[in-house]
């Protein structure tokens, strides 16, 4: 199973490459194309919308590939707070205060935590409105690790869909759930 896996691996990273290879040949034909039209066209309006399109399918592209290994490799411990920590200049250059409020745990996880953690503030920045602030605690008595933002939120019609998991954003996309567990509690 692992060899097939690796076999696969190695051929959806070769296609991903040539697909992104293609995208970056599209943009720079359109943005050359573009500079090309009279401003205000018509037509460089389609332009962009293509553009910006294809930059999508891009960004779509390459996280695929940061989470080609989610629940391949072995999980490891990791201290949850030398994982959070360093996250804080990442926050604190987007003019956002990190918040530890508890002691943090270690946990047995995927090697790809830090990753979905990077993930989830980058959310909190890109999407979460004027956030100034992205809280982290251990809630002992439920045993849950708490990632919260003073955004605006996810609105009340999507919140039904999140029963249980992990929150992961594909970027412009709409949100899913990993449902099952990335992580346990040493």
């Amino acid at each position: 199973m692992e060899k097939m896996n690796n076999k696969l691996n190695v051929l959806f990273s070769i296609t991903r490459h040539d697909i992104i290879n293609k995208l970056t040949a599209l943009m720079a034909n359109g943005e050359f194309l573009k500079s090309s039209i009279k401003g205000g066209d018509e037509a460089e309006k389609y332009l962009q919308s293509i553009i910006d399109i294809t930059e999508w399918i891009v960004e779509a592209t390459e996280f695929s590939h940061d989470y080609q290994d989610l629940g391949v490799k072995s999980p490891k411990w990791v201290s949850v707070d030398e994982s959070v920590r360093p996250l804080g200049y990442f926050l604190s250059e987007q003019g956002i205060d990190l918040k530890i409020e508890s002691e943090l745990p270690e946990i047995y996880a995927d090697p790809l935590f830090e990753k979905v953690l990077y993930n989830m503030f980058e959310n909190s920045v890109r999407h979460g409105g004027h956030v100034t602030e992205i809280r982290v605690y251990f809630n002992k008595t439920d045993g849950i690790l708490v990632i919260e933002d003073n955004g605006k939120g996810v609105a009340e019609s999507d919140k039904k869909n999140y029963s249980t998991g992990v929150l992961v954003r594909i970027p412009d996309c709409a949100f899913f759930w990993q449902k099952r567990p990335l992580i346990l509690r040493k």
